[in-house]
């Protein structure tokens, strides 16, 4: 890239990045995250690696990273969550490759390609969370990236980086794995036409390439066993690839943008099925074109698609062969960034385009839409996914500040009792003694109790309202409790 591309890169990687440590720093801890960070920080790394029991939230390689800041650092919110920083730079760096990949140096076209990457809110969250999420979204990346080199310049060690880190991106999340089933079946394919004629290399690199397979398979076997026999997937529904994943992942992409909120997702679903056709179209025609295996399979828009189309007929097959639900959600974010190299793929072929209006829309007309999209939606005090915890630290400062030199009793709806239990138990709310997680009491004898506003009424009879959170949520007072003058500051 140019000079003046490489300098929009890194403007908006800052930019990105200080959106991200913001967040990072300052948002409460979420209510998935303390599973993770409370629940498992005890274990020593192989029981970790072991799964130490069958619920879902121990993203193993996110937990590993965890526990070994923890163990440099302590248990701070930021430095559980500072593996997910890291992926952002490994994102960014992934990115940068395909970016060079993709277009020649003075392409008016890189702007876009920044913009797509960069400027979808709900994957941004990630990179601030102690999730698996972002880790693995970021080695999908950086996997694809190198996929692509391998076919496009014949490199059999960009093939084999690509498997490694498809391998690394599913231990982040299991639900990865389809994709390294994807990464591994593609290189098999690009092993089988590079050695055709050479039956002993092609023997050894297949050979190579099952023994990493297994390998991982025997690693990941006791992990993968305890989480089936644990009915999790009870917590995911099945309503098709089109509503379940396309549609839920373009609601997050979304993230509640008021600019778009008289655009049906439908319709931006439907224009993602478009693409899709799109791609078909054109492999088609280098078909027709009787352009030969190695001049298609070295095409740009042939191998991002490839690992996309991959990538969901594994995912599938799995659906149909072993009735997992389908990917939705935080569990599809994956999907982005690969969706996104197919698109840019797509772009870069627009070089050859004479006329200057097509080339202005796409070079700086959907770009500022997307960046004025990223600003219109940053919450510097929450994220989507766990947005009911935005308020966390401030319930705390308030009955801080409402109960000077007393110590006072809070019960939480169970939703909510998460965030509050790390503060708790890592000794950051002294004068507020949390009480147990329960269903709603409403004979309890909690001096406060923080709720949504769907179950005041049935605590009514021993609570008053007292400070309304954003979103339909109260913190409700014991009657009869002392009120200080300090609480007459009601909302």
């Amino acid at each position: 890239m140019r000079f003046i591309n490489k300098s929009v890169f890194i403007l908006v990687f800052l930019l990105v990045l200080s959106m991200i440590l913001y967040k990072l720093i300052f948002v409460p801890i979420t209510h998935d995250e303390v599973s993770t960070v409370l629940n498992y920080m005890d274990f020593s790394y192989w029981e970790i690696i072991m799964y130490p029991d069958f619920v879902p939230n121990n993203h193993i390689l996110n937990t590993i990273f965890t526990k070994l800041f923890y163990q440099i650092f302590g248990m701070d919110v930021w430095a559980v969550r500072l593996q997910s920083l890291i992926a952002y730079f490994i994102y960014s760096y992934a990115v940068y490759r395909v970016l060079k990949t993709f277009f020649s140096k003075g392409s008016i076209f890189v702007i876009s390609g920044i913009a797509l990457f960069f400027t979808n809110p709900y994957l941004l969250d990630f990179f601030g969370l102690c999730r698996g999420y972002g880790l693995a979204a970021a080695l999908v990346t950086l996997s694809s990236s190198y996929m692509i080199t391998g076919f496009i310049k014949n490199k059999d060690s960009s093939i084999w980086k690509a498997v490694i880190f498809a391998v690394l991106a599913s231990y982040a999340n299991f639900t990865v794995l389809v994709y390294w089933g994807a990464i591994t079946s593609i290189a098999g394919v690009y092993f089988l036409l590079k050695y055709k004629d050479a039956k002993s290399i092609l023997l050894k690199r297949i050979l190579i390439l099952a023994i990493i397979s297994i390998l991982y398979l025997l690693l990941i076997f006791v992990p993968i066993k305890k989480i089936t026999s644990g009915d999790q997937f009870r917590f995911w529904s099945s309503n098709g690839f089109f509503k379940e994943t396309i549609l839920t992942s373009i609601d997050n992409w979304r993230y509640g943008d008021s600019l778009l909120e008289g655009v049906d997702s439908s319709f931006i679903g439907y224009f993602t099925i478009f693409l899709f056709v799109l791609g078909i179209v054109y492999i088609s025609m280098l078909i027709v074109l009787k352009k030969g295996l190695k001049e298609i399979f070295q095409n740009k828009i042939v191998v991002s698609f490839m690992i996309f189309v991959a990538t969901i007929f594994i995912s599938q097959v799995q659906i149909l062969l072993l009735r997992t639900p389908d990917l939705d959600g935080r569990i599809a974010l994956f999907l982005y960034p690969i969706f996104i190299i197919f698109l840019v793929s797509m772009i870069a072929k627009l070089e050859v385009i004479k006329y200057k209006i097509p080339k202005y829309v796409i070079a700086i007309i959907i770009p500022a839409f997307l960046f004025f999209h990223l600003a219109n939606t940053y919450n510097p005090k929450s994220v989507r996914e766990w947005w009911y915890d935005e308020n966390t630290l401030e319930i705390i400062d308030y009955l801080k500040a409402s109960n000077p030199g007393k110590e006072v009793t809070l019960k939480t709806y169970w939703i909510f009792f998460n965030s509050f239990d790390f503060y708790d138990r890592t000794g950051r709310i002294q004068g507020v003694k949390l009480l147990p997680n329960s269903d709603i009491d409403p004979n309890s004898d909690a001096d406060y109790y923080y709720v949504e506003e769907g179950q005041i009424k049935q605590l009514e009879a021993r609570y008053k309202r007292m400070k309304k959170i954003s979103w339909g949520r109260w913190l409700l007072k014991r009657k009869g409790l002392d009120t200080t003058k300090s609480e007459i500051n009601r909302d």
